[in-house]
């Protein structure tokens, strides 16, 4: 499609856009301007924050834009394209330049400028480095983790303590179990003689050393301290509680030895350094870290760093074209060499922000320090061109509504959608994801606690073989005994309802000895274990 030739001058006298036709030109440059193609049309598709701006005014305005589709790309001069553009606004070709044109005292005269859109300068990015926090010493395990490992400790524990409880051969194994030797004595009066022992109270020192045995609190003490590698002096009795100490060592050691490992890679391979945020800090890392620095050759960053009149930045500019390779050739060999350590890559603030915000992996970090070098967006036009005041009058009221605002966080920020970034720009959500995903989780030791519960099975199983071996050996031809499985079944069966009974008969007399006695609340809840009947 041809478009006839007209000058700026056509809007010399006008004082609004309504009902115009303004021919835009522009360059392929993201996020500000993203030139595609429809496959279903044929025809370009502009996106980008400027894009937008632009159709903004002209529904703003009530202008129509014409975009100049036929742009002839020998215009542009090698890898400058800018004196391409000027040319094409100066001969008549097109009214307005689309484009992140930064507003220099060189471009300023080349052509003219509305009011700046966009407001930026220089900064740099340097590899991330990660931060401790208090509760470092939690992070080689997740929390699901951490939860699993107190709920295993916890079921254990009370497994000791009833399967210890209810075992023949636990609590009273030596003082309730028939020996050979004394069969033919005790079997005629077994039950009378268990049950005067359990309702004799403290009186044997022999009753006294079983029941503490394995208490509900030496159960719970016994659990944490098989986890640490510890043994406490109260230990499980019974075959059936022996099965599952045995696993449960076994997984206490592997359980401490993963942690013991990922917390010395979690404290040695982080490095605790101060943030590289202003370039005064930059230059000084140089010799105290060793870092090196670079931009662009022959970029805007390199003649405005090189031209300064402040000393630091001339000095940061010296040492860069001194050195060597400390230069890139394009901005993305500068993010690539900004990733390897110690070396920062130094650019236009809104790109960098732009790519390490959309662009995956996140492992770069921006300053956060003063912009050096500040300069503004704007719109070109043709030198004299009317159209300048009327383009700058309209940018205007989208700042102050905060439109532009919007603008940048859309397509700068979040890459043109409404999804968060990609890579967030806060340090310490940046810090929790990447210790996340070095955590050991659930997952990593399934297996270890899999076996453990299945021992929790398997005792309960060698629970039932001690029930049956312990009714055998009561069973007895003489008068008294059980005569068979059965009958030894129910005696065993009376003598733990017989002994329950009697425990919560002494804890209730013992709650009200402490209520009499007018203790605090805490302190009547703490009472010597040897003068509790199990518990």
């Amino acid at each position: 499609m041809e478009h006839k030739a007209t000058s700026s001058d056509t809007y010399a006298s006008k004082e609004s856009l309504a009902g115009e036709t303004i021919r835009v030109i522009t360059i392929d440059h993201e996020p500000f301007v993203d030139i595609s193609v429809d496959e279903a049309t044929g025809q370009k598709v502009y996106e980008g924050m400027c894009a937008e701006l632009i159709r903004s005014l002209a529904r703003k305005e009530n202008f129509t834009i014409n975009w100049m589709d036929n742009f002839d790309d020998k215009l542009t001069h090698g890898n400058d394209s800018l004196p391409g553009l000027v040319e094409a606004l100066d001969k008549g070709r097109a009214d307005l330049l689309l484009a992140d044109v930064p507003i220099t005292s060189e471009t300023s005269q080349m052509m003219d400028f509305s009011v700046a859109y966009l407001e930026t300068g220089f900064s740099f990015v340097t590899l991330k480095q990660e931060s401790f926090n208090t509760w470092a010493f939690l992070e080689p395990f997740d929390t699901r983790l951490w939860l699993y490992i107190f709920f295993t400790v916890i079921l254990v524990s009370l497994f000791m303590f009833i399967s210890n409880f209810i075992s023949p051969y636990g609590y009273y194994r030596d003082f309730y179990k028939p020996t050979v030797r004394h069969r033919d004595r005790i079997a005629t009066n077994t039950d009378e003689r268990i049950l005067a022992a359990v309702q004799s109270g403290l009186a044997s020192k022999e009753l006294q050393d079983s029941r503490a045995a394995m208490s509900l609190s030496n159960a719970l003490f016994w659990g944490w301290a098989g986890l640490f590698w510890q043994s406490p002096e109260t230990v499980p009795r019974a075959p059936s509680s022996r099965i599952t100490a045995i696993l449960w060592y076994a997984a206490g050691v592997t359980i401490v030895a993963s942690y013991t490992a990922n917390l010395v890679t979690f404290l040695t391979v982080r490095k605790q350094q101060v943030p590289l945020d202003t370039f005064p800090n930059l230059r000084a890392a140089r010799f105290s870290r060793g870092f090196k620095y670079g931009f662009v050759e022959h970029s805007a960053v390199e003649r405005y760093f090189c031209h300064s009149t402040d000393e630091i930045l001339k000095n940061i500019c010296r040492d860069v074209t001194e050195a060597d390779q400390w230069t890139v050739g394009n901005t993305k060999e500068g993010l690539r060499r900004a990733r390897e350590e110690n070396y920062a890559f130094i650019s236009d603030h809104i790109l960098l922000e732009h790519i390490i915000s959309t662009h995956e992996p996140c492992d770069l970090r921006l300053s956060q320090g003063r912009l050096v070098g500040k300069f503004g967006f704007g719109l070109g036009f043709k030198k004299n061109s009317n159209l300048t005041n009327l383009f700058s009058v309209g940018i205007l009221r989208m700042r102050e509504n905060l439109e532009i605002t919007e603008l940048y966080e859309k397509w700068i920020k979040q890459d043109g959608d409404e999804t968060p970034p990609k890579c967030s720009q806060n340090e310490e959500e940046e810090t929790q994801a990447v210790t996340e995903s070095n955590k050991l989780t659930f997952d990593n030791l399934k297996g270890l606690f899999l076996l453990v519960w299945g021992s929790l099975v398997l005792g309960f199983l060698f629970l039932i073989i001690e029930w049956i071996v312990s009714c055998y050996t009561l069973m007895d031809s003489k008068s008294g005994a059980p005569k068979t499985m059965i009958d030894a079944f129910k005696l065993r069966m009376k003598y733990v309802r017989q002994n329950t009974k009697i425990i919560k008969q002494r804890y209730t007399r013992k709650r009200e000895s402490f209520s009499r006695s007018h203790l605090s609340p805490v302190s009547k809840v703490f009472f010597n274990d040897s003068q509790q009947t199990v518990i």
